[in-house]
């Protein structure tokens, strides 16, 4: 196998593009193992973090297998087409709210890691907005998840990865539709995400990666507080309603 060496802006990328290239003209086959990080950092001229990253990408996206010790396979089945983006777009819809927590935290907290270093003057101050559309609509819950919605779908744009941004954007309309169902919720920590969301975007300006994430981590175990709070509800109601 042969792979050409990269930009680092777009390494992960790149990285992805490379190998189902190698896919489609056969180099790479069902079933063969990848060399290792080590191997393929040096192969790219990338960082082993670039690799990682598109490894969990591949992996997302159907092509990779990672077993612990062993490495990375590409799977006997491997999508083809839009294949890759409908399973994925199926596993969203699977998924209950908290699996949609978990893959938050990877995508969002690796976004605005990015973003303190690679978003444009431009991005940053469509983050701003976001924040501000935020502060004004406070007292209208949904208008205020809009503005929410806003805010994390700039963030992938302000990390400029297009893979990222992509699942960013298959993951927003489920966010949409759960945070409907919390509409009616009593306690909606608005505040408390508002003042998080601040703290992200001063976080960024300020080109501090390491509080960008801890912001952004902290901005969503409120949210992941909220869901658990309505689904434990909902639970207790249904016990109530079986014993009745």
């Amino acid at each position: 196998m042969k792979f050409k060496k990269i930009n680092r802006t777009t390494s992960s990328e790149v990285i992805v593009q490379q190998i189902q290239e190698s896919v489609k003209k056969g180099d790479l086959r069902p079933g063969d193992k990848l060399p290792s990080e080590r191997e393929m950092s040096e192969m790219f001229g990338v960082c082993r973090a670039s690799v990682r990253e598109a490894s969990r990408a591949l992996t997302l996206m159907g092509y990779l297998e990672v077993f612990q010790g062993k490495g990375a396979y590409l799977k006997e089945q491997l999508p083809s087409g839009d294949d890759a983006v409908e399973r994925l777009d199926r596993a969203l819809a699977a998924g209950d709210s908290l699996d949609l927590i978990d893959m938050r935290n990877l995508l969002e907290c690796k976004a605005v890691a990015l973003a303190a270093t690679r978003a444009l003057p431009r991005q940053l101050a469509r983050v701003g907005k976001a924040v501000g559309r935020m502060e004004k609509t406070r007292l209208d819950r949904k208008a205020f998840y809009q503005a929410d919605l806003d805010f994390h779908t700039s963030l992938a744009e302000a990390s400029n990865n297009e893979i990222l941004k992509e699942m960013m954007a298959l993951l927003a309309s489920r966010m949409v539709e759960d945070r409907q169902d919390f509409l009616g919720a009593e306690e909606i920590r608005v505040e408390a995400c508002l003042n998080t969301a601040r703290q992200v975007h001063e976080s960024l300006l300020a080109g501090d990666a390491q509080a960008a994430v801890a912001r952004m981590s902290e901005h969503l175990r409120l949210v992941s507080g909220e869901i658990e709070d309505v689904v434990q509800g909902s639970m207790t109601q249904s016990k109530s309603a079986r014993s009745a």
